[in-house]
């Protein structure tokens, strides 16, 4: 192989690892944004739900802020906050992932365009050492 060729091969697989790595940030950004999202949606339904409970109990001539229907309310709001908790904590685990194979993907790409260097380098010591050009 050329030694140009072999830094022209390194440069182009450099700025991949590059890609990669940006590619791997950009990911768990977008999972940061679906998390909230999410979370907004949820809430949203969350709003929802209470009223639809108020309205219900309301209607039937229950007070709506004691006893059952409370409970109620209650129990919905701590569902969908145990909701929002779980979806935050998978969102974070799915940004680590994508930032880790993004890294990982990287380190890859940086090391094949070492060892395509040192290759090229090693070819032209090589064709050098046995009387051939170095080109």
């Amino acid at each position: 192989m050329d030694i140009g060729m072999s830094i022209l091969a390194y440069k182009q697989q450099s700025s991949a690892a590059k890609l990669a790595s940006t590619e791997g940030k950009l990911a768990a950004e977008m999972e940061g944004v679906a998390a909230l999202q999410r979370e907004t949606d949820r809430k949203l339904e969350l709003v929802k739900a209470i009223s639809s409970q108020r309205a219900s109990a309301s209607g039937r001539g229950i007070e709506v802020n004691t006893g059952s229907p409370l409970a109620v309310i209650n129990n919905t709001i701590e569902d969908a906050d145990k909701d929002i908790d779980r979806d935050r904590f998978n969102s974070k685990i799915a940004a680590q992932s994508a930032l880790y194979r993004g890294a990982a993907r990287s380190g890859q790409l940086k090391g094949q365009a070492q060892l395509s260097l040192l290759k090229g380098v090693v070819d032209s010591i090589q064709g050098a050492s046995s009387g051939g050009k170095v080109k």
